[in-house]
């Protein structure tokens, strides 16, 4: 290629990453309205929310997607904290025609690699309808879940789907601890209870100190006990965020074992309605976003 071609293709590259910051900018700015009925303030951004956005549309955050591929993520997690850590691994796979169901126990989880949410639980593979199954995990890899809300650390993550020991403590629960760490350190946790069932929802100080502070989800019935623990999750939380300006890291806590779960960048696709809303305020004050 001649100087002049070079040139021309640089011209065209960088017209087209410009036209494509501007398209993000502009759904994220309406999705922003539509939720928030408010603009977004990006000169001088205040709270978590409009934080968020920055993070979302940040070149840098295409970067984050081997934290974000529940595949790849197994590596860091492995050097960082240790193999002990990670739940038991039954496969990855390309496709739904990869997966062998009489190779597999009879509990385990399927969820895409390129995602966040998306599950299929399956507690007895009588029960499964495996056609159906086969139909729904190979809808996931047609997706791209940038373009729903813009969260480029999903952008450049090749969908997989993997398969993973299926998780329960003695009396049948799995409860979901998500630190809510800030340049290394836990500022809040949210516990996430039945999921997929009657989902419940609190969120406590590194101290466990219950927040008045709500989402979307009802508290849990009755009084959630310290984990004996906790320190550990900390610590571990700390170690796996420390190089992040912020990230939500997710443990599970089986009796007494801690397994990770997965690095978020954009928890909520960085859209969380926090009740009451001073929080939005209180928590974008933990957010350090460089100029």
């Amino acid at each position: 290629m001649d100087i002049k071609s070079k040139n021309i293709s640089q011209m065209l590259n960088s017209l087209r990453e410009n036209i494509s910051y501007r398209w993000d900018k502009l759904i994220i700015e309406l999705q922003y309205w539509k939720i928030f009925r408010q603009k977004i303030n990006w000169d001088n951004p205040q709270t978590y929310t409009e934080k968020m956005q920055l993070l979302k549309l940040a070149p840098e955050s295409e970067k984050l997607w081997i934290y974000a591929d529940k595949y790849e993520v197994r590596k860091f997690v492995r050097k960082t904290i240790g193999s002990q850590y990670l739940n038991k691994l039954y496969g990855v796979y390309q496709n739904a025609e990869e997966i062998d169901l009489n190779a597999l126990p009879n509990k385990f989880i399927l969820k895409p690699t390129h995602g966040s949410g998306p599950i299929i639980i399956c507690k007895n593979k009588a029960d499964l309808n495996w056609p159906e199954t086969k139909k729904i995990l190979n809808r996931w890899l047609k997706k791209n879940y940038y373009h729903k809300f813009k969260e480029k650390s999903y952008k450049l993550i090749k969908p997989k789907i993997i398969c993973e020991r299926y998780l329960e403590d003695k009396q049948g629960n799995l409860y979901d601890y998500k630190f809510f760490c800030f340049h290394g350190k836990s500022k809040f946790i949210q516990v996430d209870l039945d999921r997929y069932v009657h989902h419940t929802q609190n969120f406590y100080t590194p101290s466990w100190r219950k927040l008045p502070l709500a989402r979307c989800f009802p508290v849990f019935k009755k009084p959630l006990k310290k984990p004996s623990n906790l320190k550990k999750m900390l610590k571990i939380a700390s170690s796996l965020s420390a190089n992040f300006p912020h990230v939500r890291i997710d443990l599970y806590n089986v009796d007494n074992h801690i397994y990770f779960g997965e690095m978020t960048f954009t928890s909520f696709a960085g859209n969380p309605v926090f009740k009451p809303k001073k929080y939005d305020y209180i928590i974008g004050k933990y957010f350090k976003l460089k100029t």
